[in-house]
């Protein structure tokens, strides 16, 4: 049993660095994402001005409660416009 799948694995090998040699670009990344830690990754750092920390301000229920009903309403309007 053990043999067969050397055989199979060894196979295996063979096709892919024949995809790698004739310029394959999918078999190439897959070999580099595998075998050479190779990652697609991004980052995104946010920072507030001057490139300082984003200052944020806690919502609670109770400064919820002191707005008016068109206050309300209004930041109800501004929230469905900037989520999209």
């Amino acid at each position: 049993m053990a043999h067969g799948r050397a055989r199979v694995k060894a196979f295996a090998v063979g096709k892919m660095f024949k995809l790698i040699s004739n310029d394959h670009p999918a078999m190439i990344m897959f070999y580099l994402k595998t075998q050479c830690g190779f990652r697609e990754t991004s980052a995104h750092h946010l920072s507030g001005p001057g490139g300082g920390p984003i200052v944020t301000t806690p919502v609670t229920a109770e400064k919820l409660r002191s707005l008016s009903k068109p206050e309300l309403e209004t930041l109800l309007q501004l929230m469905d416009r900037i989520s999209g």
